[in-house]
């Protein structure tokens, strides 16, 4: 069942919205700061692994897919800046952690975890993009 595989379904939303050449830049968002290396790490396996001129028989493709992003919570403001109010030429990846740790999760306030706050960016954010036009 590819709904229960993360890696199938990410895949499948690359080739859709890329229109399987990679026509538009993916950026990635983890709201979680234990997912802070995530977006550089899909930066690396997949535009070092899809990024080719040439497909297995030689013909000239030039394709790949860019990716780019940090981490959600904190490092957002200069591209979302570009993605609201520049070129419409990129999808984006939400990553939100549904399930807190076994400890004890941290309360910022009474009632309130840190979880709560991110998730609230996450939604602003949301937001914020699907605003654009």
């Amino acid at each position: 069942e590819i709904r229960q595989n993360p890696a199938a379904m990410l895949s499948l939303m690359w080739h859709h919205a890329g229109a399987g050449k990679g026509e538009r830049a993916m950026v990635v968002l983890p709201y979680r700061d234990r997912l802070e290396s995530l977006a550089r790490y899909l930066q690396q396996l997949v535009m070092e692994s899809i990024g080719k001129e040439k497909d297995l028989n030689g013909n000239v493709v030039e394709q790949g897919l860019t990716v780019y992003g940090n981490k959600g919570s904190t490092d957002q403001h200069a591209y979302i800046q570009q993605l609201r109010e520049g070129r419409s030429d990129f999808f984006t990846t939400f990553i939100e952690v549904l399930e807190e740790p076994v400890h004890e999760p941290f309360e910022v306030e009474p009632g309130i975890r840190s979880g709560d706050f991110l998730q609230g960016f996450l939604l602003g954010t949301l937001e914020a993009l699907t605003e654009k036009k």
